[in-house]
Formats: C-alpha cells, sequence, structure tokens
C-alpha cells in the first residue's frame, strides 16, 4: 500500500506517533503479488488494505462481498 500520505489517508499526518521523516515507500500492485487470487479476492483484499480506515470495507460488508458468493 505505499507509506501513508495525505493523499491516501487524510488527516495521516495529524496522528500523535505519525513521523513526516518516515522512509517513503511507493505502493506495490497487489495483482502482481497475488498473482493466483482471483480479481474478486483482490478487489475483497485491496479494501481491506486500505489505508484511511474511514474508506476501509468493514467486517460487515467484507462478509457480503463477492469473492464469499457461490458462483
Amino acid at each position: 500500500m505505499g507509506t501513508p500520505t495525505e493523499e491516501t489517508w487524510p488527516g495521516v499526518a495529524e496522528l500523535p506517533l505519525y513521523n513526516s521523516d518516515f522512509c517513503r515507500y511507493p505502493p506495490e500492485d497487489l495483482e502482481t503479488m497475488v498473482s493466483d487470487l482471483e480479481p474478486a479476492g483482490v478487489d475483497l483484499l485491496r479494501r481491506m488494505l486500505t489505508l484511511d480506515p474511514s474508506q476501509r470495507i468493514t467486517a460487515q460488508e467484507a462478509l457480503g462481498h463477492a469473492y464469499f458468493q457461490d458462483p
């Protein structure tokens, strides 16, 4: 997901332990990292790993995600 920034997580710089001097890592492509995972699984994983907690999928929403639906 890369190093959190104000663009990926608005308000992150205001968190008490945020360190603006931390090394910056670019996000990596999830589809490449989990190439055996079907597209619905990649989507669920991406939504679970969203840096901004207010944008992250909830547990209830995750249980209803297409990845868990019968084909």
